[in-house]
């Protein structure tokens, strides 16, 4: 880690941990739910935070790590490795939307998600929605 610190230090790259590992090519999971005005101030504390929320993220979060682990990783072409997470997500927000899950889809202009480019699409469309 100190090699790569340094590395990101003589290359001017500053931040987080998450945009040092991506300047660097090392893998990286990152889950943000934005900044809002308490964001790294005195009153970011703790009665505060969505309970609810941060409970719903984590079950989706071990979810989805579950699903990942019990995944065969499949092969695309040479010899690289890749596990394919498309039906996993979808069946995640699937559960984490519950009802809510068609109107969102709709919001997004999609009846369904069947590509990566659709499910960007989707998540693009919550982000902006700020969810």
């Amino acid at each position: 880690m100190r090699r790569l610190c340094r590395s990101n230090q003589a290359q001017g790259i500053r931040g987080s941990p998450r945009l040092r590992a991506g300047a660097n090519g090392v893998p990286y999971f990152f889950l943000s739910c934005g900044h809002w005005a308490h964001y790294h101030q005195p009153t970011d504390t703790p009665d505060r935070l969505n309970y609810k929320k941060v409970e719903r993220i984590t079950r989706q979060t071990c979810d989805l790590f579950a699903g990942l682990d019990a995944q065969p990783l499949k092969r695309r072409g040479g010899q690289e490795r890749v596990c394919d997470t498309l039906e996993l997500e979808i069946e995640c927000m699937r559960r984490s939307f519950g009802p809510l899950w068609s109107v969102l889809l709709k919001r997004a202009g999609l009846t369904d998600i069947e590509s990566r480019e659709e499910m960007d699409r989707m998540v693009n469309s919550l982000l902006n929605m700020g969810l």
